[in-house]
C-alpha cells in the first residue's frame, strides 16, 4: 500500500464526531452537538457565508427535502473523491491479492497457456515497518494548558486522567492503529469520537474513541480544504448490512434501488444487502454572548425572559453576536430518511 508506485491526492485522516458503528444497534440514540464557528478574518465574509448556508439547508422537519439534500450532497462529495477512493481500494488489492500485482493482459496470457504465475509480495513488510513504528510510539491525546484558567491541578492531574480513562474504556489504541493501517495501506484512514449511555439504567453519557471499519468509503464536503476536514459542512458515513436487519431495525421504510442511476449509488440496494449512511450536517445559527468586565463569558442565546441579559447589562457587560453551528445527524437509505435528527 515488482513494487507499485502510490498515487495520492487528498489523504488526510480526519476525525468525525458521531456514534460508534461497530454494531448497528448503536445507531438508535441521536444527539445534537454544538460547535462554535472558527473566527473569520473578515466579519463581512462570515456573515455572507452564514446567510448562504442558512438558505441552502432543508428544514429538519421536512424529511423528503432532507433526503433530497442528502442524496445531492452525497453525489457531489462522491464525485469529488471517487478517483481517490477507487485507487485506495486498488492499493488494498495490490497489497493483499496475489494476482493484483500482475498486469491484466500478461496474467490472462499466462492463464490461457498454462504458464506459471508467481508473485513475491514484498509490500506487507514495508507496510509493517511503518505501522510497527506507529505502534511503538503509542499515540495518545495530550493535554496542553493555554490560558489563566488552566490550573496545575486541572492541566496536570484531572484532564490527563480523564483522557486516559476515555482511551482505555473505548480501546482507543485499536482505533488509532486501525486508522494507521488504513492510511499506510490505502492512503485514507478515519477515527471517530462518539458518546454513549454509561449504562441502561442511567442518562449519563460517556465519551468514546472508536474505529471506522470502512474509512475509505467516508464522503466529505467537496468544498472542504483543511486536511483535518474541520471546515467541512457535511459528512457521510456509509454502513452496509443485510436487508433483513435493516427492515427489522427501521420497519416501514423503503430500501429499494435509488431513483438516481448515477454511479455514486451503485450497490446501495441489492437482493440481500443494503447500504445506509449517517448524514451529518452543520446548521448555522447566531449565538449571542455577553462579555463581562472581568472576562467572564455568558451565553444569552435562548434567554427568552431576558433575565440573563438584564444581569449582563447591569454589570456593564458587552453583548455581541457570533456565528455558530448546530450539528444534526440523520440516517438515510437510498429512498428514505430512516432516523433523525
Amino acid at each position: 500500500m515488482a513494487r507499485k508506485r502510490k498515487r495520492r491526492r487528498n489523504t488526510a485522516a480526519p476525525t468525525t464526531t458521531t456514534r460508534n458503528t461497530n454494531t448497528v444497534d448503536d445507531l438508535d440514540p441521536t444527539t445534537e452537538d454544538e460547535t462554535t464557528a472558527s473566527e473569520k478574518p473578515s466579519s463581512e465574509k462570515s456573515e455572507d457565508k452564514h446567510d448562504e448556508l442558512e438558505g441552502e439547508l432543508a428544514d429538519a422537519e421536512d424529511l423528503d427535502a432532507v433526503h433530497r439534500e442528502a442524496m445531492e450532497r452525497y453525489e457531489a462529495g462522491w464525485e469529488k473523491d471517487s478517483e481517490n477512493q477507487a485507487r485506495a481500494f486498488e492499493d488494498l488489492r495490490f497489497l493483499s491479492e496475489e494476482d493484483a500485482q500482475w498486469d491484466g493482459r500478461a496474467l490472462q496470457e499466462r492463464r490461457s497457456t498454462n504458464r506459471p504465475i508467481l508473485t513475491v509480495n514484498k509490500c506487507p513488510q514495508f507496510v509493517r515497518q511503518v505501522t510497527g513504528d506507529i505502534r511503538q510510539l503509542r499515540p495518545a491525546i495530550h493535554v496542553v494548558p493555554i490560558d489563566e484558567h488552566a490550573t496545575d491541578q486541572v492541566a496536570v492531574d484531572v484532564l490527563p486522567e480523564m483522557v486516559r480513562y476515555i482511551e482505555r474504556r473505548s480501546d482507543a489504541k485499536g482505533a488509532y492503529f486501525n486508522a494507521a493501517d488504513q492510511m499506510v495501506a490505502a492512503g485514507i484512514g478515519h477515527v471517530r469520537i462518539y458518546t454513549e449511555y454509561a449504562a441502561g439504567t442511567t442518562f449519563n453519557q460517556e465519551i468514546g474513541i472508536g474505529l471506522m471499519p470502512d474509512g475509505i468509503s467516508v464522503v466529505w464536503d467537496p468544498d472542504s480544504i483543511e486536511l483535518s476536514r474541520k471546515d467541512a459542512l457535511y459528512c457521510f458515513v456509509p454502513i452496509d448490512m443485510t436487508k433483513k436487519r435493516a427492515e427489522k431495525k427501521w420497519p416501514g421504510k423503503s430500501y429499494s434501488s435509488p431513483a438516481s442511476v448515477g454511479e455514486a449509488f451503485s450497490g446501495w440496494a441489492t437482493d440481500d444487502h443494503v447500504r445506509v449512511s449517517e448524514y451529518w450536517r452543520k446548521c448555522p445559527y447566531e449565538r449571542e454572548l455577553a462579555i463581562y468586565p472581568d472576562g467572564k463569558v455568558i451565553d444569552l442565546t435562548g434567554d427568552e425572559d431576558g433575565a440573563k441579559r438584564g444581569d449582563a447589562t447591569a454589570a456593564g457587560a458587552t453583548i455581541e453576536k457570533r456565528d455558530s453551528y448546530r450539528v444534526e445527524r440523520f440516517i438515510v437509505s437510498a429512498q428514505d430518511v430512516l432516523d433523525g435528527p
